[in-house]
Order: structure tokens, then C-alpha cells, then sequence
């Protein structure tokens, strides 16, 4: 810079030294400490730049950022905007005049309404009278009431009661508040959307916060507004320095941070504010991804304040209800608030198109067990759904056309249809025969010109393979016959009776369906 420029410099920073003579001399300046020219709260050392004898002019404004209380021209002031990085992209917020976070972001929740305790089926905690006593003989009153959740989030998501205080009831009124119970309360969706602020916070709020106004229970006596119900929210975020929640409103909100709670305006009361600087909460590592849960609910006629204040990205978090993958699963069955991974590819089953790696999509095998075992394992996440032995993904969606069941291999306990069951024939091949057909799927097991169902011992009274019942009424398991005891069954034995002869040469192999003595 210019002796002139330095000087300048200098004239507003004492404790600066020019190294340098002459008005056109290449003039450096040395020993900057901890002044700020432009009093933004940031230091000049850091906005000069690492070479004093260019100062950084990053909106080219001819006005170094040193002296620009903007220095990125984006219309928000440095002192605002401050050195943190609100996007994460290594650029910090005052010289960022981009910010690459979206401008909303929408959280969609879960509403439940209930009717006042004067109402018919009313709840014992919504819109209580002042001095009434609960079961501990608590008079209730209007304030805040906190410690009416323990400081752990419960397995479920859900808050856990603590104990009895003057504005709740009993524990088991409590566990309905954000819990379906039929007849108590009624369940929607509900959508919130954080807009982005000129400071990089995100913001929802809503001074008048009655979202089920007419709806479900309908609204309250005369007030053409429905008072009563709850609202939780589930999210997550990834951990950064600086991150900041605060809410404002009433009634009762609890909010957990990685299932530690950080927040506790509980009680019937004005609206209250309450914030969390992240870095106070203990256990949370830079980068890593954690759980934000929110609870919120409105029990008297009153006002209905709700404000939301963070500048945390919090994430969109999937609608129960919803069927991210659109396999024909909602999310709620695919357990997308537990990160349910059945096949362990890192996906979650909610986002997973095929949940148990088994070669069948979930929208074929859908959300029910099979009949034909009794592991209780939904098909989209069972790998042997027929209880056969063959997993699915050797078995195929598809349907034998060796049969005419018309259904799919792995819901089919005769594939081929040749009477023996697919857990009795196998999912391998027989070395017996050249045709690379799996036993389960082949009518000649051991390529020797006898179908499977010709060498299988039948009983001439039944042909199944159950426990049959025969004209004496007395039960005859069937099994599957060994003519020469050679421990090999008829349908994989090249020689079923032992005779010397193969069967494909035998005139008389032996008998194929015999009487059982029953």
C-alpha cells in the first residue's frame, strides 16, 4: 500500500508501526492487535487478511473489509452476521454473501385433541379449575409447574411423568397425551414451516396457534376455537458450534436433545421463554447426527402462543403416516423412528426398497406376516417367509409354472407342484441330473425318466402328506418312501429298490403307491 494509505492506517490504529519511507514506497505495517476500525466486533487483524498491504475487499466495493461495516454486500451487517459459518462451507457468515441452507424448512407433527374435563369424555387435565385437587391431593393453579417429566426422553420417544404435581392428575392421564388411546383423544398431521431470518436463525411463529380449529372434537362450547390438545415433533440435526434452540409460548413444552431434556416450561401459564446453547449440553460430538424431540400442549381457553428460534438445520423429518419409499408401507410399520435397518445396508427400512436384502421388493411382499410360518416376522422383512427352509431371495417373487397356485415361489410350499413340500426337496440342485433346476423347482429330482411324484410313497386312500385320516379314523403320518432303506429317498435314488437295475431301466422298480396299514 501507499504511504499515504498507511498512514491512515496508523492515524486510527496507535499501536500500528509503518516499515517504509517515501510518499510512492512499498510501505507493510506490523504489529495489529486487537483494534476494530469499523466496530463490528471483528477484530481487524482477521479482516485485513493475511497480507496487511492488501486488506481484503471481498465485495470489491474499494472499501477494505476493515473498514465495511458489510463486508460481503449482502445487506446484513458484519456485526449482525458475526465470523461463524451458519451454512458450513468454510466461509465465514460476514464474508458469506451466499447462504446455501434452504429458506424453509417444514416439521410435520403430530396433533391430538381432547375435550375439556367439564365435557362428556373430557380429559382430567385439560382446562381444570383453580383450587381443584388432584388424586395427591394437589390444589391446581395457574404458573409454571416444571419437573413434571424425568430428564430422560423414555425407549419410545415419548416423555416419562416424574411424579405428581398440582397441574396433572395421575401418571396414567399423562401417558394420553401423546399416546393414541381411542375414545380420549384424536390424532392429525400437522405441518409447521421455519422461515429463514436476515440473521441465518430459522423462525416459526404463531401468536393465535390453533390448528384444529372445527376439527376432530370440534371446537370448544361458544369460543369457536378448539383450546385442548397436544403437539410432538421428531427431527434430528448434525451437532455444529454455536447452535441455539429457543421457544417461546404455553402451555407445557419439553423439548430433548439427544433424549436429555433441555427445555422445561411445563405447567398452565402465560407464554414463557426458555433457550439452550448446544454447547452446554454434555455428550454431543461436532459432526455427529442427534435426535431433537418436542412436546408441546395447550389445556386452557386462553391465548395460544407458539415461537420456534433456532439456527439449527434441523432436517425434515418424515410424516408417520407418509410412505417414504412408496413400497405401499407406511413409515409408522417400517419403524422410521427407531432407524429400523433390517438388512444392515445402511439404509433404513423406511427408505428402504427391499428392507431384508432378499431380492423381493417390499411393495410385493407388503406389511404382513405369512400364514405359512408362525415367526411373526412381517414377509418385507423375513428372508424365509413360507417357514420352507428355501430363503426368498432363492425361491424369486415369481410363480412356478410347474404349478397352477398361482402363487409365488416364496409364499409356496410345493413350487413345482409334485406333492413334496419345497422344505423336503431343498433349494439345491441333485447331482443326479444335468438340468441345473433346483429340487424344489424340478419334476424329476434325479433325472431318471420317473417324475418326483411317482417315487414319492403315497397312500391309496389319501394323497396328501399330512396326517391323514382313512376309513378306520385312525391318523397315518406319510413319509416319504426308501425302498431299498439306502437311506436316499425314491425321488433322488437312481435305483429306488435296489435291484441292480436303474430305475429308467427297471421294469418293476417296485410299487409307487402303497396302502399304509392303518
Amino acid at each position: 500500500m501507499t504511504l499515504a494509505q498507511a498512514t491512515a492506517l496508523v492515524n486510527a490504529h496507535p499501536d500500528w508501526e509503518i516499515k517504509g519511507n517515501g510518499a510512492n514506497a512499498t510501505t507493510t505495517i506490523e504489529e495489529c492487535t486487537g483494534n476494530d476500525f469499523d466496530t463490528d466486533g471483528i477484530n481487524d487483524a482477521v479482516e485485513l487478511g493475511s497480507n496487511f498491504n492488501t486488506p481484503l475487499d471481498t465485495d470489491s466495493d474499494n472499501t477494505p473489509n476493515y473498514a465495511d461495516t458489510d463486508s460481503d454486500g449482502d445487506s446484513v451487517l458484519d456485526s449482525a452476521e458475526g465470523i461463524g459459518d451458519i451454512d458450513y462451507d468454510g466461509i465465514p457468515n460476514y464474508i458469506d454473501a451466499v447462504d446455501n441452507r434452504p429458506l424453509t424448512l417444514t416439521l410435520t407433527g403430530t396433533i391430538r385433541d381432547f375435550k375439556a374435563k367439564q365435557e362428556s369424555g373430557g380429559h382430567p387435565d385439560f382446562e381444570r379449575n383453580p383450587g381443584e385437587k388432584n388424586p395427591s391431593n394437589q390444589s391446581f393453579g395457574y404458573g409454571s409447574d416444571n419437573n413434571i417429566t424425568t430428564n430422560t426422553l423414555g425407549s419410545d420417544q415419548k416423555p416419562v411423568y416424574k411424579g405428581s404435581t398440582y397441574s396433572t392428575t395421575t401418571q396414567a392421564n399423562f401417558d394420553q397425551w401423546y399416546r393414541d388411546v381411542p375414545g380420549v383423544n384424536q390424532r392429525t398431521q400437522h405441518p409447521i414451516v421455519l422461515n429463514k431470518q436476515p440473521d441465518g436463525t430459522y423462525k416459526y411463529q404463531n401468536n393465535d396457534f390453533f390448528p384444529i380449529n372445527g376439527q376432530l372434537f370440534g371446537n370448544y362450547s361458544t369460543t369457536g376455537k378448539n383450546f385442548h390438545f397436544t403437539y410432538e415433533l421428531h427431527t434430528k440435526f448434525t451437532y455444529r458450534a454455536g447452535q441455539t434452540f429457543n421457544f417461546s409460548g404455553d402451555d407445557d413444552v419439553w423439548v430433548y436433545i439427544n433424549g436429555k431434556k433441555v427445555i422445561d416450561l411445563g405447567g398452565v401459564h402465560g407464554s414463557q421463554s426458555q433457550s439452550v446453547a448446544l454447547s452446554s449440553i454434555t455428550g454431543l460430538t461436532v459432526g455427529q447426527t442427534y435426535d431433537l424431540d418436542f412436546f408441546f400442549a395447550e389445556r386452557h381457553t386462553t391465548q395460544s402462543n407458539f415461537t420456534i428460534t433456532t439456527n439449527i438445520p434441523l432436517e425434515v423429518a418424515p410424516i408417520a403416516d407418509g410412505d417414504e419409499d412408496n413400497d405401499g408401507i407406511t413409515n409408522q410399520i417400517e419403524s422410521y423412528n427407531l432407524g429400523t435397518d433390517t438388512d444392515n445396508d445402511g439404509t433404513p427400512d423406511f427408505k428402504d426398497t427391499d428392507s431384508d436384502g432378499d431380492g423381493i421388493f417390499d411393495s410385493i411382499e407388503t406389511g404382513n406376516d405369512s400364514t405359512l410360518d408362525t415367526d411373526t416376522i412381517p414377509n418385507f422383512r423375513d428372508l424365509d417367509s413360507d417357514g420352507d427352509t428355501i430363503n426368498d431371495s432363492v425361491e424369486g417373487s415369481t410363480d412356478s409354472t410347474l404349478d397352477t397356485d398361482t402363487l409365488p415361489n416364496y409364499l409356496d410350499l410345493d413350487s413345482d407342484g409334485d406333492t413334496i413340500n419345497d422344505s423336503v426337496e431343498g433349494g439345491n440342485d441333485s447331482t443326479l441330473d444335468a438340468d441345473t433346476d433346483r429340487n424344489f423347482l424340478d419334476l424329476d429330482s434325479d433325472g431318471d425318466g420317473i417324475p418326483d411324484q411317482n417315487e414319492k410313497i403315497a397312500d391309496s386312500n389319501d394323497s396328501g402328506e399330512t396326517p391323514d385320516v382313512n376309513a378306520n379314523s385312525l391318523v397315518s403320518p406319510r413319509t416319504l418312501d426308501d425302498l431299498d432303506g439306502d437311506g436316499l429317498k425314491n425321488y433322488l435314488d437312481l435305483d429306488s429298490d435296489g435291484d441292480g437295475l436303474s430305475d429308467s431301466n427297471d421294469p418293476t422298480p417296485g410299487p409307487y403307491v402303497v396302502n399304509f396299514s392303518d
